[in-house]
């Protein structure tokens, strides 16, 4: 599409070139001269080598810009006429998924009964897909990878070598995001992708969910436990674990050899520094620093922590009713008549 077509969709107003030609969407930290990209805040110090910006004020820095009221409504309309055009070609294309399938540029994958793999999907060697299990359009996956049954990857994943997928594991699902108008919540599409990186194990009933335009990615080495969910847009280090239960919001960034114990839950656009540790059931809701131990809800420092928690008891000891007794003094009985 053109700048000026783009503008026409979302009602906005042109800055610059409208013949600019546009191919694809992205971050504005990731943009390139091809890409549309949006701002959503409200300073004009912004930089970006995208073709083209969506946002609400002008920034002087940007060449290409479209000025619109309301930029995350107009990202709402431009993934739903992308994603509408989507379902109108897989509708009028002939389908080419076939149960049982393993379509392979190797031929050497072993699959389960009842399996079904889309059309475009590339296979490396030595790959296992359980039965039951789903592998998407356009879905790449490395050599020497198992899959156990009832796994589900959508559309566009991209799984690296040695990865080991345990059961009931959904990667690529839609994002948890939302625009509200007129008081109802509408879904806002996710067009990105889910990358695994090679090393990583997916545990049972894990959900990755694939970004908004950007990539959600696992970083090599990385482990992950059963019954994680992992939101749009959210990056993970190398060789980090993550424990069962745990809940990463979306746009977290998450560095290199992190440990997240059981249940910790993590507030969106947080950013989590290289080897730091988290233990269980924290809520971490500002970002952490490298190297750092947190614990607690809200997570802070683990001695700040645990300081806390000792002076609490410590209170609480102090303000029970056998406290009240013992400053009183000794108890004397009443003589019997």
């Amino acid at each position: 599409m053109t700048v000026s077509e783009v503008a026409r969709l979302v009602k906005g107003k042109v800055t610059g070139n409208p013949r600019k030609a546009i191919t694809r969407i992205a971050p504005l930290e990731e943009a390139s001269p091809d890409a549309l990209s949006f701002y959503f805040g409200a300073k004009p110090d912004v930089s970006s080598k995208a073709g083209c910006v969506v946002t609400r004020v002008k920034l002087p820095r940007i060449k290409n810009q479209i000025v619109v009221t309301e930029p995350r409504l107009a990202l709402f309309k431009l993934l739903s006429n992308f994603q509408d055009n989507l379902r109108v070609q897989a509708a009028s294309a002939r389908p080419k998924g076939q149960a049982g399938a393993c379509l392979s540029e190797t031929q050497t994958c072993s699959r389960g009964q009842f399996t079904l793999i889309e059309s475009g999907v590339k296979i490396g060697k030595n790959v296992s897909i359980g039965a039951f299990s789903y592998i998407g359009k356009s879905v790449v996956i490395g050599s020497d990878v198992r899959i156990e049954p009832r796994v589900t990857i959508l559309d566009n994943v991209r799984v690296g070598s040695r990865v080991f997928i345990q059961s009931g594991a959904v990667i690529g699902s839609q994002g948890f995001g939302y625009l509200k108008q007129a008081g109802r919540y509408k879904r806002m599409p996710h067009i990105g992708r889910v990358v695994i990186e090679d090393d990583v194990d997916i545990g049972a009933n894990v959900t990755i969910d694939r970004g908004t335009i950007s990539d959600t990615v696992v970083g090599k080495g990385t482990k992950i436990d059963n019954l994680v969910h992992v939101g749009h847009n959210v990056r993970i280090g190398r060789n980090c674990l993550i424990i069962a239960q745990v809940g990463i919001s979306g746009s977290v960034r998450i560095g290199n050899s992190v440990i997240l114990a059981g249940q910790v839950g993590i507030k969106d656009h947080v950013e989590i520094g290289d080897r730091s540790i988290i233990y269980a059931k924290s809520a971490v809701l500002k970002s952490v620093p490298k190297g750092a131990i947190y614990s607690g809800n809200p997570a802070r420092d683990h001695y700040e922590t645990m300081r806390a928690y000792a002076r609490l008891f410590q209170e609480s000891k102090n303000d029970s009713p056998q406290a009240d007794l013992e400053r009183s003094g000794p108890i004397r009985k009443k003589n019997k008549r």
